[in-house]
């Protein structure tokens, strides 16, 4: 079954709260770095966020427990989150676009994302990982509408062409053929009749 190009567009209109991953942990600034690595490994999670009186102060990563904790050689015990989390946090509304995020994350070189919602409460996370997840439904999506419209919308196509039998690496359908340039040329010209 062919998607119409209006459906597969509202489906590729995939928003960050369809996509995020809605187990955040939040924990104080005070809180010490062992305790924050259990949660994590414990949940399953590559992040904890830190507020403050409610506030969102920071991120902890994976990573920035890796290089600002065990390749300093600080003491986990001792150690609180605040010395180590990487802030200010970049924060993004749930309805934007995963396309919005995309660019985003691009542009800032960061992995993931915290969802607040318009009144700052924290309501996800979005990752890298969790929209490559769903790269395989876009890709899917992005090739059936590649069949619904003619290839001279989006391109065009290599092989052998319909009218002169002449390989072409830039095929273009035009009436339900597959034509050369030069053949598109002739037959444009001549009206479209054979």
């Amino acid at each position: 079954m062919r998607l119409s190009r209006a459906i597969a567009e509202e489906r590729l209109d995939l928003k960050v709260a369809d996509v995020m991953s809605r187990s955040v942990i939040v924990v104080d600034p005070q809180a010490p770095i062992r305790q924050v690595a259990e949660m994590m490994a414990k949940k399953g999670l590559s992040e904890i966020l830190i507020a403050e009186d409610g506030r969102l102060i920071g991120i902890v990563t994976e990573r920035d427990l890796v290089a600002r904790v065990l390749a300093k050689g600080l003491d986990p015990e001792l150690t609180v989150v605040k010395d180590v989390m990487s802030s200010p946090v970049i924060s993004i509304r749930p309805d934007a676009s995963i396309y919005e995020a995309i660019r985003l994350m691009r542009s800032k070189a960061i992995k993931r994302l915290v969802v607040l919602n318009h009144g700052g409460k924290i309501v996800g996370v979005i990752t890298q990982s969790d929209i490559i997840n769903v790269a395989p439904m876009i890709i899917d999506l992005l090739s059936e509408m590649s069949t619904v419209e003619s290839p001279y919308m989006y391109g065009t196509v290599a092989g052998y062409c319909d009218r002169c039998g002449e390989w072409s690496d830039h095929l273009v359908e035009v009436d339900g053929m597959l034509l050369c340039e030069n053949c598109r040329l002739e037959y444009l010209r001549g009206g479209g009749e054979e």
